[in-house]
């Protein structure tokens, strides 16, 4: 018989399930089920929620996220934070794997979650600079960088390096995703790198240079993953790595790359998004966000990617 996990409701948007970190999230909760695999190759159900879930614990505190990585079976290496940049995230270790997680967008309740649209419009107006780190590997978003720059030495220490060092991952929801984007740029013998709801990071160059395995998982008509946009004054941003798209039913979709009709659709949803022209979504209490900008959620990206996990996994 076929005895698998129950899936987990999707929660209307609510203030709690739109701002993170939520307060009632069971983290890694059926991870005994689904190990982590430090060494699969391709994409791979488990690791997509394994690496949601890091995502999402990065937007809590440094006593929780040391909490929360025991539960799971992983240790704290260090922690992350620069107040200029508002940079934050973690480096985590298991037995047989190291990750290392960033967290994105603060999401403020006196304006309703439009600084998530707001905070980055502001950071594309940073030009696009030279890498600095390899030759001729195309330029990067300079806000981004300087964000990266802020912790680099806490992260770069606490990351073991050579032959015997154990398989390296990353992730990230929002700006974290960009983060972890140029991180795995950086950091030698990446095993895998996903990213939910990530801006672009850099320019066609840096696309065709950038060789860490990559998972770019969008949700539904997620506007940030249209962001900066591609205008040739803007520096001709692109996203790099496999496009994973979530559909309105919660299923996955491998294309190539997001074809025409969706990219306009994008297109579409950000522009009335920018234009005023979305009636907004009344969450609990005061605050409104547009409704296009929930499919942002990082809790929607983790639940969605643990749902996609027990619908594929083999009969238990």
């Amino acid at each position: 018989m076929d005895v698998r996990p129950p899936t987990r409701i999707i929660p209307p948007c609510t203030w709690n399930s739109f701002a993170p970190p939520p307060v009632d999230h069971l983290y890694f909760e059926g991870g005994a089920l689904f190990p982590f695999r430090p060494r699969v190759d391709g994409f791979d159900p488990v690791q997509g929620w394994w690496l949601a879930e890091m995502a999402l614990l990065a937007y809590c505190n440094q006593a929780q996220v040391a909490v929360e990585l025991e539960r799971a079976g992983w240790q704290l290496a260090a922690w992350l934070h620069d107040d200029t940049t508002g940079t934050q995230g973690f480096v985590a270790r298991s037995d047989d794997a190291q990750l290392v997680a960033f967290r994105g967008t603060e999401i403020r309740p006196h304006d309703g979650g439009d600084n998530v649209l707001k905070d980055i419009l502001t950071d594309i107006r940073l030009p696009i600079e030279h890498t600095g780190w390899l030759p001729n590997v195309g330029g990067t978003h300079k806000g981004f960088s300087q964000a990266l720059d802020s912790v680099w030495n806490a992260l770069s220490g606490a990351i073991l390096k050579g032959d015997e060092a154990p398989p390296l991952w990353l992730a990230g929801h929002s700006l974290g995703g960009a983060l972890a984007t140029l991180a795995a740029l950086r950091l030698d013998q990446v095993q895998g790198l996903y990213t939910y709801g990530s801006p672009r990071v850099g320019n066609a160059r840096f696309a065709r240079h950038f060789q860490a395995p990559t998972y770019r998982v969008v949700h539904r008509e997620d506007p940030v993953t249209d962001l900066p946009f591609t205008w040739w004054w803007l520096g001709h941003y692109r996203h790099v790595g496999q496009p994973v798209h979530i559909d309105a039913e919660g299923k996955l979709h491998f294309p190539a790359q997001l074809g025409n009709r969706a990219k306009a659709m994008f297109e579409a949803t950000l522009r009335n998004l920018l234009e005023g022209n979305f009636d907004p979504l009344q969450l609990d209490g005061p605050a409104t966000i547009p409704r296009p900008v929930a499919d942002h959620s990082p809790l929607y990206y983790a639940l969605r990617m643990w749902n996609h996990l027990v619908a594929t996994a083999p009969s238990m």
